[in-house]
């Protein structure tokens, strides 16, 4: 090949990528849609079935569980009697009313199954939107079998709920980007009310508070309408907040917004044993050495009121924090490394080749989507920063691992699916060639 012509490749590219993408007949679109989402339901479902259908939670599972029962019983906010106020109502009060008809585990696993059905169809509503129906169809059938999009069907835990509305306030954002008056108007006010429903599940979604009006901007819609409908988003979004924090105040007489949790996430995951070789707090064990908080603080803290541990140990480890600045690129550098790990430590062996085979080639054709997304993207689809930054800030202050990545999993998976249908064609099209010859 000479060198003119090698000149030319990015040229041809480039050509190429502002085509549009063959696009598969409605016909056969709607059948092969409806064929994805039933292997989607049951492959599920089998793995519910699997793991143990009705088997009794443990850990995180546990609290949500009971604390949905308690709820459906009508009860307070309790686990076993005891008031929380370390656990987001958001998927509690999802489930409530399904346990109030049968609080059993096995309602949880089915309410998950059908979540997840919706995040795969969200997903394909999303990539057909940004990207057309080839992708869309791509985007869903990946999402389907997708190990990790699976994984937690059978654990009463929060993820299962924020996939599905982190989809529909990127949905919301697409349909705000294109209207205008009153129109704009409503989709702000829904765009608040879901991510509302966003933070009260996982609290970490706070942050997309600061990194929507970012993503707005980015996504090129002007200052003036990135000014307008944050604030209309903010607003709804912190008046959905408030009858929960009102409901805080009532039973502890002092202010908890959402959760009194971050104190101990962040002395548990911003220590210096989560740097060390073999040892339980690599892992981001909740417990964390004495240096940050001493023993004797400690037995002074264990019988405090959760809110009262949470100030001081957000304070101490700020304190260390700020008395051992080098420590702080170390630990973010071991977070993003967890955050993006294809092969990640304190896992079964089985467990580390499913995620390898899985993540590992999504990712990268993720980064090839995203290079051509470079020539063929419009900058609206930057909207989906809003979602993908709080994630990614989350696991930099706090926890980082493949399970923290969940709420944008789907977003990697739509630009994998990018890359994938831009593929197909450049193979279909030297296959072609070869015959010819």
């Amino acid at each position: 090949m000479d060198k003119t012509h090698i000149t030319r490749i990015p040229i041809m590219v480039k050509s190429f990528l502002k085509r549009s993408l063959p696009q598969p007949p409605p016909t056969i679109l709607r059948t092969v849609l409806i064929a994805i989402l039933i292997a989607s339901a049951l492959v599920r479902l089998s793995w519910v079935m699997y793991i143990g259908l009705g088997a009794p939670p443990e850990n995180d599972a546990f609290d949500y569980h009971h604390l949905a029962l308690s709820l459906a019983g009508g009860g307070g906010y309790e686990i076993e009697g005891k008031p929380s106020y370390r656990r987001a109502p958001g998927y509690v009060l999802f489930l409530t009313p399904f346990y109030a008809f049968a609080p059993y585990v096995e309602t949880g696993q089915f309410i998950n199954i059908a979540l997840g059905i919706v995040a795969v169809f969200l997903a394909y509503l999303l990539a057909r939107r940004c990207f057309g129906p080839l992708v869309g169809l791509i985007s869903t059938g990946i999402c389907a079998i997708y190990p990790l999009l699976i994984k937690y069907c059978p654990l009463i835990l929060s993820e299962n709920l924020i996939v599905p509305l982190n989809l529909t306030l990127v949905l919301l954002l697409l349909a705000l980007f294109n209207s205008g008056g009153k129109r704009a108007l409503t989709y702000s006010m829904f765009a608040g009310f879901i991510l509302a429903l966003a933070i009260l599940t996982r609290p970490m979604m706070l942050s997309a508070l600061l990194f929507l009006p970012l993503s707005l901007l980015l996504a090129g819609r002007g200052f003036k309408y990135t000014i307008i409908n944050s604030f209309l988003i903010t607003t709804v979004a912190l008046a959905c907040l408030v009858p929960w924090t009102l409901y805080n105040y009532h039973r502890t007489g002092h202010l908890i917004p959402i959760v009194t949790n971050s104190g101990r996430l962040l002395a548990a995951s911003n220590n210096p044993k989560v740097l060390e070789e073999d040892n339980p707090f690599k892992k981001y064990d909740i417990y964390f050495p004495d240096e940050i908080l001493s023993a004797e603080q400690k037995a002074e803290l264990t019988n405090a009121p959760p809110w009262v541990e949470d100030e001081a140990l957000q304070k101490a480890i700020l304190n260390y924090l700020s008395e051992h600045p080098r420590l702080i690129p170390r630990l973010l550098g071991k977070k993003i490394v967890d955050l993006f790990d294809p092969w990640p430590e304190n896992h079964p062996r089985i467990f580390r080749l499913v995620h390898l085979f899985s993540f590992a080639p999504v990712m990268l054709l993720a980064l090839w989507g995203l290079v051509l997304w470079a020539f063929r993207g419009p900058r609206k689809y930057l909207l989906m920063l809003a979602v993908a930054l709080p994630t990614i800030f989350s696991a930099l202050i706090f926890w980082a691992g493949s399970r923290f990545r969940l709420p944008m999993e789907p977003f990697i998976i739509i630009l994998a699916s990018l890359g994938v249908a831009i593929i197909l064609p450049l193979l279909h099209k030297r296959r072609a060639a070869n015959h010819t010859d």
